[in-house]
């Protein structure tokens, strides 16, 4: 394993919270993927020949929001940890809430929320100009066109504590690279497993036939 760049150091004392927010980020990334529908989208689109490779890809624009919003959790989370602080953060509970995607907790205090953006830079002006969100994290790429506006952000950056910077590239690298991986080891699961060939021709009064005599 190659060691940290740069190391642990007084200069640096992030470095280990850093690399063990990337550990937390993979590990949580499957039941992130699963919940918000990616994962299904890939095991849809290798169903209909696809490589996992290309299944995942597909399935990454979707998941790269996702993975937008463990990580910067995760980050946010391990940084106020190694400062000695209490607040952390977590994706919403509320998988469809229009208006918040990640929350930060704060003891006895609402929680505070932002919603996340990660997507070309015409997309991200888009979802600016409806004026809907008070906070908003966009990823890098975009977020010069939209600098300007208030309440904008390119990372989680919260009462001092601050996650690295948001960038699509990233996140949707690191969605293909896990949803392959789920699917490659997904084995003898049968979702999203195409039917045989065989099993498709057979007219529904032959299955139901076939089924009763199994039996």
């Amino acid at each position: 394993m190659l060691p940290l760049r740069p190391p642990v150091s007084a200069s640096y004392p992030l470095a280990s919270p850093t690399a063990l927010a990337a550990f937390a980020t993979a590990a949580h990334a499957p039941d992130i993927l699963t919940r918000g529908g990616p994962y299904q989208r890939a095991v849809n689109v290798m169903s209909r020949g696809a490589d996992p490779l290309t299944a995942s890809a597909v399935a990454a624009a979707q998941g790269k929001g996702h993975i937008a919003e463990l990580a910067q959790s995760a980050h946010f989370t391990a940084a106020s940890a190694a400062l000695g602080r209490t607040r952390r953060a977590r994706p919403n509970p509320i998988a469809n809430d229009p208006l918040v995607d990640v929350e930060v907790l704060r003891r006895s205090r609402p929680p505070w929320g932002t919603q996340l953006k990660v997507g070309s830079p015409a997309y991200v002006r888009r979802a600016v100009r409806t004026g809907r969100y008070e906070n908003l994290i966009v990823n890098a790429e975009a977020f010069e066109d939209v600098a300007h506006a208030a309440g904008v952000a390119d990372r989680l950056d919260h009462a001092g504590i601050s996650a690295p910077q948001l960038t699509a590239a990233g996140t949707k690298a690191t969605a293909t690279e896990v949803l392959e991986r789920m699917l490659t080891d997904r084995g003898d699961h049968p979702v999203g497993r195409p039917r045989s060939r065989r099993a498709c021709r057979l007219p529904r009064r032959c299955r139901r036939v076939r089924s009763r005599t199994r039996r």
